[in-house]
């Protein structure tokens, strides 16, 4: 994400306010999103959840479950 384009910042915590989930994933094939570093600190501050140790791929599944769940819930 880059942390030099605050008009994506605020398009993220827009859609954070509104109730979206936003996942961040980590690009390193070992490692974490975390606070220490400043793009940490402000997806944090903005609201998205971030992924810890899982891939890209594992966050998609994930999510692509839990929108079916939504889905399921949302006909009934």
């Amino acid at each position: 994400m880059p942390i030099n384009r605050p008009e994506i910042a605020e398009v993220l915590r827009k859609a954070c306010e509104k109730g979206k989930i936003i996942v961040i994933t980590s690009q390193c094939g070992k490692g974490t999103v975390n606070t220490l570093y400043a793009i940490g600190r402000q997806v944090k501050e903005l609201g998205i959840v971030s992924g810890l140790d899982m891939t890209l791929e594992c966050a998609v599944a994930k999510l692509s479950y839990l929108l079916g769940k939504v889905m399921r819930l949302l006909r009934c």
